[in-house]
């Protein structure tokens, strides 16, 4: 039986989602704004907002499922992809890309490629190649949030994915970038908060 606090927690959470999203739509004016936030997100919320995509159902579930068949040890696996493929990427690709990318005017990576390189051919490849990476990554994302909410709240999973499936879609459709990036931060937060309390209780 689902307890009326787990309900009213979830309920909150997702109103707050919703808040966020209403707000940045305000701010949502032209189509750079709704893609890139007119490039005006910072460093720090974008890092956020990034923490709680890549490491929301791979790391919080998956990884922990992992860690439960083969122990800690296992953390170590995560290690090169977070130093090379995180920081690394932040630190040497995200400052001129984010230089090359404004003054070419390009809203997506594979937008920047076609422009630097002149070529639909290779700006319609990294489409193709980006699509086709980000869909499965997706399905992996909606699948852990599904099952998540799920066990936690103790509703059928289709209810659950669709309860998710539909919040993530309003505050994105309302406020583009900008309802993304705030709202994950805001979700970033909260993770870091819980993953320490429940490391230090599953360590205990």
């Amino acid at each position: 039986m689902v307890s009326l606090l787990t309900i009213t927690i979830l309920v909150a959470y997702f109103v707050v989602l919703l808040i966020i999203g209403i707000v940045a739509m305000r701010r949502t004016k032209t189509l750079e704004d709704f893609y890139v936030g007119g490039r005006q997100i910072s460093g720090w919320v974008t890092a956020l907002s990034f923490f709680t995509t890549y490491f929301s159902a791979v790391i919080f579930i998956g990884g922990a499922g992992m860690g439960w068949v083969w122990g800690l040890p296992i953390v170590w696996k995560d290690v090169p992809s977070v130093i090379i493929g995180t920081a690394l990427a932040f630190i040497i690709i995200g400052p001129p890309l984010r230089v090359m990318t404004e003054k070419l005017g390009a809203l997506s990576v594979a937008e920047y490629i076609e422009k630097r390189y002149n070529s639909k051919i290779a700006g319609l490849t990294a489409t193709v190649i980006i699509f086709i990476g980000m869909f499965f990554y997706t399905i992996s994302l909606l699948i852990g949030m599904g099952v998540a909410t799920e066990i936690i709240v103790g509703i059928p999973y289709l209810t659950a994915l669709w309860a998710c499936v539909i919040v993530t879609l309003i505050y994105t459709v309302l406020g583009g970038y900008f309802g993304q990036a705030w709202t994950q931060a805001v979700q970033a937060i909260v993770m870091l908060l819980v993953a320490v309390i429940v490391a230090a209780v599953a360590l205990n």
